[in-house]
């Protein structure tokens, strides 16, 4: 049983490269553009081959987020059980953005609301956020934020500091709040917010898991803490296409862990989170 944290179905990809343009410098894996290319079949059969059973789906953040949350809640229906639906917002929408959060947990079956700071140009700590947060706390889902590096050229780095997520987790202890992509090259940040805050997860997706079994590349506070104090709060991903699944398994079941905490990162805790 495997749970990936990040994953676009490729109805959301068209596009994909010049969407990237002036967001991002990802590569697409070459050995995944069959998969993206053959539509939904073919992705499937990919997520099968490597053993993925469930997923948390999101949209890319140059997509219509109004179509791209009608789009995950179809998939969601169609494989009822297999996929979590993400949410995705314009915070700058206001009261409408707030009505749409709760459209799409309460009429579209969505489970997790989706930010990224650096895209919304604010800290996770803004206040514009703030609404958002207790209305999640409202209903009851958790929300996923992204911190850590940004590839873009125009947002400044900071705005992904883990520390951020600090004072969102004291002001709002009943929101369960989920770190993507580990927060490097802050991840000692991330590691002691999620020790301090229980209601605080780290997510790796995007992060070839081989780069954080490796010494010195500023992931060992990760690894130290993920398989002791923190083994029931990291969660494991791939960021679909941006990292091949078959390689990112193999390379997670290869880390320095416990094998009962290989098997918290890889499903049991999101299964926990999401109580699937």
């Amino acid at each position: 049983m495997l749970f990936d944290m990040r994953v676009s179905p490729p109805e959301l990809l068209g596009g994909l490269q010049s969407g990237l343009q002036g967001f991002v410098m990802y590569r697409v894996q070459e050995r995944e553009r069959p998969y993206l290319d053959g539509g939904r079949q073919k992705w499937l059969e990919a997520m099968d081959e490597a053993g993925v059973t469930h997923a948390m789906l999101i949209a890319p953040p140059w997509y219509d987020k109004g179509k791209a949350n009608e789009i995950i809640s179809s998939i969601t229906k169609e494989y009822k059980g297999r996929f979590i639906g993400s949410i995705s917002l314009d915070i700058n929408d206001g009261t409408k953005a707030l009505q749409e959060l709760e459209r799409c947990v309460r009429e579209l079956g969505l489970r997790c609301l989706l930010l990224r700071p650096f895209i919304d140009r604010v800290y996770a700590n803004d206040r514009r956020y703030y609404p958002f947060y207790a209305k999640c706390v409202e209903l009851g889902i958790p929300v996923s934020i992204v911190v850590g590096v940004n590839f873009s050229s125009e947002p400044v780095l900071e705005l992904g500091q883990p520390l951020c997520l600090d004072h969102v987790a004291c002001d709002f202890p009943e929101l369960r709040i989920i770190a993507t992509h580990g927060g490097w090259p802050w991840v000692t940040e991330a590691v002691a917010v999620s020790w301090k805050n229980d209601n605080v997860f780290i997510d790796i997706s995007g992060i070839s898991p081989r780069y954080i079994g490796m010494s010195g590349t500023g992931w060992d506070p990760l690894i130290r803490y993920g398989d002791t104090l923190l083994q029931d709060k990291i969660l494991w991903g791939t960021d679909w296409p941006f990292l091949c699944w078959k390689d990112s398994v193999s390379e997670a079941r290869e880390l320095p862990l416990k094998e009962e905490t290989k098997e918290k990162w890889l499903f049991k805790n999101a299964e926990a989170l999401f109580q699937i």
